[in-house]
């Protein structure tokens, strides 16, 4: 049923019919969260969170819409280079990229336009690529994500890190804006514990 729908519209459906039973009593909820394409004017993306909380008994669900106009992503290695471009060719809103150096910025903004490039070998026209990297905007200052609508971390997989980085996004993203991870090995619970709003701290892959 999911492929005659939107995707935003199929992944939450499939949140509907997947079996409660085939998820372990120890998840105490879960969240499912869409970056939608829109077509209003002030902005052309949304967020569309989802929390189930299957484990309750009572099926609670909760859906919340929000629109995005800006992206904040921490770290513009490998990973974070991929995650900028991957949101600047699909979304239309401003990407505030954080590294911790101007030599790590330009490391990062060569990443992203390798990728770019790859991209107008494939026939995108120069156009298109240009308003991709015009969303980009680069800084040293993690206080400059204080405007995200949506914070996102793609550092390098060490827990202390990550944890004084989350610290610092949780006193300057207000709630309940979502704070992201894109870590693949270590708990989102010991990363969120470094936050007071440890219930919006999400683990996210692209």
């Amino acid at each position: 049923r999911s492929l005659r729908r939107s995707l935003p519209s199929g992944l939450l459906g499939q949140c509907d019919i997947f079996p409660s039973a085939w998820v372990a009593e120890s998840c105490a909820g879960y969240q499912v969260v869409v970056l939608e394409r829109t077509g209003g004017e002030a902005s052309s993306s949304e967020i569309v969170q989802r929390t189930e909380r299957r484990n309750s008994g009572t099926g609670a669900c909760k859906l919340r819409r929000w629109n995005v106009q800006v992206i904040g992503l921490v770290g513009g290695g490998l990973m974070g280079a991929g995650i900028a471009f991957a949101i600047a060719s699909k979304l239309d809103c401003r990407i505030v990229l954080r590294e911790v150096s101007a030599e790590a910025i330009s490391a990062a903004r060569r990443r992203i336009e390798s990728l770019v490039e790859r991209a107008a070998r494939k026939g995108v026209p120069a156009a298109e690529t240009d308003s991709w990297l015009s969303r980009i905007q680069y800084t040293t200052e993690l206080d400059a994500l204080a405007a995200a609508d949506l914070a996102i971390e793609a550092v390098y997989e060490n827990l202390d890190l990550k944890r004084q980085i989350f610290a610092e996004l949780d006193r300057l993203v207000p709630p309940p804006r979502l704070l992201c991870s894109n870590t693949s090995g270590i708990s989102i619970s010991m990363i969120s514990g470094a936050t007071r709003n440890p219930e919006r701290v999400i683990g996210t892959h692209f």
